[in-house]
């Protein structure tokens, strides 16, 4: 996924002080309908200022003379509903909406399988977001993991919740699956296959869509989440150097 991040300059406020002061200074500009018994002001007017400037390296939001707008509660800068999110006014330009996803690596290698032994790879996902709502993790896969020369030859999805080479309960089997540790992790107490796109059938099945492995319903700051992808053999998984998958991970901000 990729990380974007906006930089953002403050305005100067030494020269929204002395505009303040100039106007200060003379008073009479700030009243309508002002009278004396040297003179009379019959309106006046306050206006006020901003806009956007940018160049290759920034981006400057600036404001004179306005109020920010409402926010969902004391402490939020914006207004939510079930369909949208509304940050208004100036004060809200600092809580722009972001995110930012980092891995700890983009290979998993699980080396020789065994039969006698579990084979291990981990990849761990940093989250950070200012996102109202949080974020939603998922992984989905673009196939089985099996063979490229031959794509019937695969290796099954753990479906009793570990993978331990007693798939429901027979022993020596094949088996390959996930687990998740972390605060947000969703499947930390448990193995669970991995779904994949594409016309593979596996035995036991699993889901086609991507499968949600980490959510958390606030903002985060270097948020992790550890997958620990683990797979055993059997002594009748035909042997081959060509076993693969291809896995994509997608984190969305829930704004």
């Amino acid at each position: 996924m990729h990380t974007f991040s906006k930089k953002i300059i403050r305005p100067v406020f030494l020269w929204l002080i002395f505009f303040l002061i100039l106007f200060t200074s003379h008073t009479e500009t700030l009243f309508a309908e002002t009278t004396s018994t040297n003179y009379r002001i019959t309106s006046g007017t306050v206006n006020c200022g901003g806009g956007v400037g940018t160049s290759t390296s920034y981006i400057l939001y600036n404001s004179l003379c306005e109020i920010g707008g409402p926010g969902a509660s004391s402490t939020s800068p914006f207004a939510t509903s079930s369909t949208y999110v509304l940050g208004s006014g100036f004060q809200t330009m600092q809580e722009q909406p972001h995110i930012s996803v980092s891995y700890s690596t983009t290979t998993i290698a699980l080396g020789t399988l065994s039969t006698s032994s579990i084979a291990s790879s981990t990849v761990t996902v940093t989250i950070t977001t200012n996102a109202p709502n949080g974020y939603v993790s998922s992984i989905v896969a673009n196939n089985a993991f099996r063979r490229t020369s031959n794509t019937s030859q695969k290796i099954a999805n753990v479906g009793d919740g570990t993978v331990d080479g007693t798939a429901s309960g027979t022993a020596d089997s094949a088996e390959y699956g996930v687990r998740t540790s972390g605060a947000h992790g969703q499947y930390n107490a448990t193995d669970t296959c991995i779904p994949y796109s594409g016309a593979d059938s596996d035995s036991p099945a699993c889901t086609t869509s991507a499968k949600t492995f980490a959510t958390h319903t606030s903002w985060v700051s270097s948020d992790t989440t550890t997958l620990t992808f683990k797979m055993i053999i059997g002594s009748t998984t035909p042997a081959g150097s060509d076993y693969a998958q291809s896995i994509t991970l997608i984190t969305t901000g829930t704004f």
